[in-house]
């Protein structure tokens, strides 16, 4: 009979600095599963843990996960005619569910998907799941963990399929039945889209010529409404800021060639200001304003000085983001600095991040 070597809290202990986005994901996915199998057949765990996960090493090198401590298990019925019942002290502390510690009758299959939520956060990160970490799932375990048992999946087989849809953005093994940029045109407003081979392109996608006609062009045509860039961002989260980063280094691209309508510019910076407002990094918001800076001496004032002047207003009231855009913008150089821009600027962190780049420059002059 094989042994357990370890539990899954060990096991991430262990090969936390060695294991793959790949790996950590198929852990995810084999948890998932055998919760999934148990709810299908309306039994309840209501103590998963990664303590509870036993590891099983096989002679190939591989490992073997499976499920276990169901001593608390329960079927649904059962769970009903226990409403009163104390739950102090039930479960284990960081992955019972608010509505566990509340009551034990209050279990139900959303209760075990809060405590998926966290395994799934611990595995991705190897941090204590209580704190909030960035990682490819984050969409997922945010909507697993939330307090509120009616807004979680249903049980753990949604989870399940949420958490392949996702690898399948992440990992890049999406349908194959995939579109090319110079598609996305092609695609109608009321055309219902598959965003995950449309994000594949989005971040891997290829073109010929120049980045207008071969990237941004298309690409911008597929977010030109706010309901779209909404739906695309709802399905793909936190990757978000994969596209992000392309985009902006399509933009940089752009800004140095001649032969595009600087009109449509416009649209561009649109783009640029949603993500501006929703990516986390703090880098990539930074690099989103800073394309728009960079885009308003390639276009007309028309066209980029409202949006410049929109895009500093929304700068989030937060001394750190705020330093960092400064920084960047100090750091963009005294060509960057002209009278006609800052008169377009509100007053702020930006604007005297400006004026102190163009005190410098006289400085330099004058030396």
């Amino acid at each position: 009979m094989p042994v357990a070597t370890h539990n899954l809290t060990k096991e991430i202990r262990l090969k936390n600095d060695s294991l793959d986005l790949e790996s950590r994901i198929n852990i995810c996915k084999t948890i998932c599963e055998a919760i999934a199998m148990a709810h299908a057949e309306g039994i309840l765990h209501r103590d998963i843990s990664p303590n509870n996960v036993l590891c099983y090493h096989q002679e190939d090198g591989g490992v073997k996960f499976k499920v276990c401590d169901f001593g608390l298990g329960k079927s649904e019925e059962e769970i009903s005619r226990m409403s009163h019942s104390s739950a102090e002290n039930y479960g284990t502390g960081q992955y019972v569910s608010p509505e566990q510690q509340q009551r034990l009758g209050d279990a139900t299959k959303q209760s075990d998907v809060f405590a998926l939520g966290r395994l799934v956060s611990y595995v991705m990160t190897g941090r204590d799941p209580t704190h909030v970490a960035q990682h490819e799932l984050s969409n997922v375990v945010r909507k697993a963990t939330a307090y509120s048992a009616t807004d979680r999946f249903d049980d753990a087989q949604e989870m399940m399929d949420a958490i392949t849809r996702q690898s399948e953005l992440v990992l890049g093994k999406g349908s194959a039945d995939s579109i090319l940029l110079h598609e996305f045109e092609q695609i109608g407003e009321d055309e219902e889209i598959d965003w995950a081979p449309v994000h594949q392109e989005f971040v891997n996608g290829k073109y010929t010529g120049l980045p207008y006609h071969g990237y941004l062009k298309p690409v911008t045509h597929l977010l030109s409404t706010a309901d779209r860039r909404e739906e695309y961002h709802e399905e793909i989260g936190d990757d978000i800021d994969r596209f992000a980063k392309r985009y902006v280094s399509e933009c940089k691209l752009l800004w140095k060639n001649v032969g595009w309508p600087f009109s449509s510019a416009g649209r561009f910076y649109d783009v640029l200001r949603w993500l501006f407002g929703i990516v986390e990094d703090i880098e990539v918001r930074t690099a989103c304003f800073i394309e728009v800076w960079s885009g308003v001496y390639h276009a007309t004032e028309k066209t980029a000085y409202p949006v410049l002047q929109r895009l500093v207003r929304e700068i989030p009231d937060d001394k750190f983001v705020q330093a960092e855009i400064a920084a960047a913008i100090a750091d963009f150089g005294p060509a960057s600095v002209q009278d006609d821009v800052l008169g377009v600027c509100p007053a702020g962190p930006v604007k005297n991040a400006m004026r102190r780049v163009a005190r410098e420059a006289m400085g330099d002059e004058a030396n």
